[in-house]
């Protein structure tokens, strides 16, 4: 080797630790992008069944979901063909239907959107109460469930129309918040 091959060696090595040393610097932008790399596109699951617990570790719901894909940014969950089937502590089971959704992170609050369709499953009586609204907010520790959105309220050929409601899961109560109209055949 020529002094000449070694010096043009020296300074290829140099340059290549000074790049090193730029594009490794806290905060760089090849750190973020890194990062990104890294993290990849988040997981996705198909046809998926994802079981929540309450604070006492007994199963709370069941969510079955034709899709879940990951949100990279940690927001939780988007979800898509959504079924739920939801049990409050001692109380009637209810099913959730959607065609979308999210969950968050914590697993905590469950949005449903659009033909949302919730049945309550009681034994007990002949027609199950159904609700049928745009969108719905499920947090699944405090058993409530609300819209701002129109809903229909359906047991038999009895309907109530409102707009907002509020559901307590864990005892059955549905509270439409105004413009309330209906009809009740006795």
């Amino acid at each position: 080797m020529n002094s000449r091959t070694v010096v043009l060696i020296i300074v290829l090595l140099a340059a290549v630790i000074a790049s090193r040393l730029l594009l490794d610097r806290p905060g760089s932008d090849a750190d973020a992008d890194r990062s990104r790399t890294a993290r990849g596109p988040g997981y996705y699951m198909r046809d998926a069944t994802v079981l929540g617990t309450g604070r006492d570790g007994r199963p709370l719901y069941s969510l079955q979901a034709g899709r879940i894909d990951e949100e990279t940014d940690g927001s939780g969950a988007r979800l898509s063909d959504i079924e739920l089937e939801y049990r409050a502590e001692d109380a009637e089971p209810w099913h959730l239907r959607a065609d979308t959704g999210h969950i968050s992170p914590d697993g905590q609050t469950i949005q449903l959107a659009g033909n949302v369709v919730i049945t309550e499953l009681d034994d007990t009586v002949d027609e199950p109460t159904q609700v049928k609204a745009p969108d719905l907010t499920v947090d699944v520790e405090t058993h409530f469930a609300s819209t701002l959105q129109r809903v229909r309220i359906l047991r038999g050929a009895d309907f109530l129309d409102g707009t907002g409601m509020e559901a307590y899961l864990s005892d059955g109560r549905l509270l439409l918040q105004s413009d309330v109209q209906g009809s009740y055949q006795p």
